[in-house]
């Protein structure tokens, strides 16, 4: 009777014994889960195919988020998994890229093992740019502000100044902006911005600032003053026309007065204006002779 209640007692505790393993293996199973679920990461994973529902191995994808990315590449099968997102209420940029396919991208919210599937089509579209630029006065400088607007799949974006890289600034974008500060205007130079994506391609957009020169002949290459008197505003009235493509009957820019457009004749109208009143509140007429005899020379109106 002893022998069988311990033969009951002891199996009693192995029961017991292998219900209490059973309970911590399930706690430990349930706190390695709650460990997996618990982080701050999420990831994207899916597969990349081409419109024939072919998978594409070797396809880039990669998500940007806060300023850097993450990537992985397609397998044989197509499949990728992109891990280390962080999750937030925001939008990501997931881009799919490889080389012979255009480029595809969408903005996403990334949660745990958010699913995405990218399709490509055969062929390159390389980055649309378009570059822009704000000047603004910053204390005695200028401030000019660039903004190359990018299309999608762009990750970088080269600024040049006069073919010279300046900066590069990576991102999803789609706008790259580069400021500098100078303490003249621009003037005879160019800046350029380049697009690239991960495939390689690229694209460029750039804006010319242009310069005149005066380029003043001297007495000894242009015969034109009529007096002394008149020879230096004569020259810059030239250049005027000069500038503004207007053209004479010779090459130094001289004129018997009759190709001269009604323009030139106008800035002496507002230049007799100032010196009238100059003589009209000074006595002095010197400027009102120089001008008038100018007009007279160019058959304006209302000179003699």
């Amino acid at each position: 009777m002893q022998n069988k209640i311990l033969r009951k007692g002891l199996v009693v505790g192995i029961i017991i014994l292998f219900v209490g393993v059973s309970i911590v293996s399930s706690t430990e199973r349930i706190n390695i889960e709650i460990l997996k679920t618990s982080g701050n990461d999420g990831s994207l994973l899916g597969y990349v195919n081409d419109t024939s529902g072919n998978p594409i191995e070797g396809a880039l994808v990669r998500v940007h988020f806060h300023g850097t990315y993450e990537e992985d590449y397609s397998d044989e099968h197509g499949y990728y998994h992109v891990f280390n997102i962080p999750i937030c209420y925001c939008m990501k940029n997931a881009t799919c890229l490889k080389d012979g396919y255009k480029t595809e991208w969408k903005l996403i919210s990334i949660a745990e093992n958010t699913t995405l599937d990218f399709i490509l089509t055969s062929g390159n579209n390389p980055p649309d740019i378009e570059l822009q630029y704000k000047l603004e006065k910053y204390n005695d400088k200028w401030l000019y502000i660039f903004e190359a607007i990018c299309s999608g799949g762009t990750d970088r974006v080269d600024f040049t100044f006069d073919d010279i890289l300046q900066e590069t600034v990576t991102g999803p974008g789609p706008t790259y902006t580069w400021q500098f500060l100078t303490s003249e205007l621009l003037r005879g130079h160019t800046i350029c911005a380049i697009a690239y994506d991960g495939a390689g391609n690229n694209a460029s957009d750039c804006i010319e600032f242009r310069t005149r020169s005066l380029n003043i002949k001297s007495t000894n290459d242009c015969d034109c003053q009529s007096n002394g008197k008149t020879l230096l505003a004569e020259k810059l009235l030239n250049n005027i026309a000069s500038s503004l493509d207007i053209k004479s009957d010779d090459d130094c820019g001289c004129s018997d007065g009759d190709d001269y457009p009604l323009l030139l004749c106008a800035i002496l109208w507002y230049q007799m204006a100032f010196a009238t009143l100059l003589w009209w509140k000074t006595g002095w007429d010197v400027p009102m002779k120089i001008i008038n005899a100018i007009g007279v020379k160019y058959n304006c109106p209302d000179f003699v």
